[in-house]
């Protein structure tokens, strides 16, 4: 299933300045379960974009009443999955190698810290979590396991909804 492609600029409300994530995993029921965040140039500040995705989380569960369980942020070297209830993102749940994900999808970008571009990074990510939701190219899509282990990948399966822009 394809997802939405949503333009989502920085927004403001009374009290919070937030920026969506690039990426959501939602349930049938639009219950989001995973936000994700993608930035692969290397001026982006991992604390600030962390800040970023935690507003935007933090948003959602004061404003309207929705608690994302999972956080993931995305650059060129890894992926750092979070739980989250309240408050800043802190250690990470998880650290996964960005090139093992990615190259997956697309054997050019096997190599860490291989340049690309977000967008196409996003594209591919989406391609990885449609994948451990659907087993649509792989019955063992890269880090299945680990996140199996830490309970993730039941939240994702459950979600059987989609993965939108």
């Amino acid at each position: 299933m394809l997802g939405e492609l949503v333009i989502m600029p920085e927004q403001e409300t009374e009290t919070f300045t937030y920026f969506p994530p690039d990426l959501t995993v939602q349930g049938a029921d639009g219950t989001i379960v995973l936000a994700v965040k993608v930035r692969t140039r290397l001026i982006h500040k991992e604390a600030e974009v962390l800040e970023q995705l935690a507003s935007y989380l933090q948003f959602m569960k004061e404003k309207h009443n929705k608690n994302i369980p999972y956080a993931m942020f995305v650059d060129r070297q890894k992926i750092n999955i979070y739980s989250w209830s309240e408050g800043p993102l802190s250690a990470p749940l998880l650290t996964l190698e960005t090139s093992v994900v990615l190259g997956e999808y697309d054997p050019e970008y096997k190599q860490t810290d291989q340049q690309i571009s977000e967008y196409y990074a996003e594209t591919l990510i989406e391609a990885w979590l449609k994948d451990l939701i659907d087993e649509w190219q792989s019955e063992n899509p890269p880090y299945k396991v680990e996140l199996k282990e830490q309970g993730i990948l039941k939240r994702l399966k459950q979600s059987v909804g989609s993965v939108i822009l």
